[in-house]
């Protein structure tokens, strides 16, 4: 996914177990191992493992990123690859988005190299949308559906 700012995870990752002040959501209880949290002063939400309340990334919700539609970055830190926590976070991060900011296109952009996110967002039910160079290289922008109702 576009990457966040490399010191806001590094902060994210350093800080102690959430003291959760603002539980934006959590994975429904099929999936339930990732929280979304708010740490004041950063950007963007923690994703904490519930187990034991170890940051395992982060995600952004950002409105109005892209041509006024509303874009959903993640990064993971490498050591929690592989253990479902990115869908979780991004099941979570859409039905927040979708709730807080209805009617909104909600979008998600990965380097279209970066075959992982690629089938993340495919098994979220994105579709491809567009195609474009970024940052040197290109990258693949998908719509994300708004959860049903």
């Amino acid at each position: 996914m576009r990457q966040l700012q490399r010191h806001h995870l590094s902060r994210a990752a350093a800080l102690p177990p959430v003291q959760r002040s603002e539980h934006v959501g959590a994975a429904p209880a099929a999936h339930g191992h990732v929280d979304l949290v708010d740490h004041s002063g950063l950007p963007a939400r923690s994703a904490v493992r519930r187990t034991d309340g170890q940051v395992v990334g982060s995600v952004l919700v950002e409105p109005g990123a892209r041509d006024d539609r509303t874009e959903i970055s993640y990064q993971l830190l490498p050591e929690h690859w592989g253990h479902g926590y990115a869908r979780e976070a991004m099941t979570v991060a859409v039905d927040w988005a979708a709730a807080a900011l209805p009617g909104r296109e909600l979008i998600a952009v990965t380097q279209e190299a970066n075959t992982r996110s690629r089938r993340l967002l495919d098994a979220l039910g994105g579709t491809l949308a567009e195609r474009f160079v970024d940052f040197g290289q290109p990258q693949v922008l998908y719509r994300l559906p708004a959860p049903a109702s």
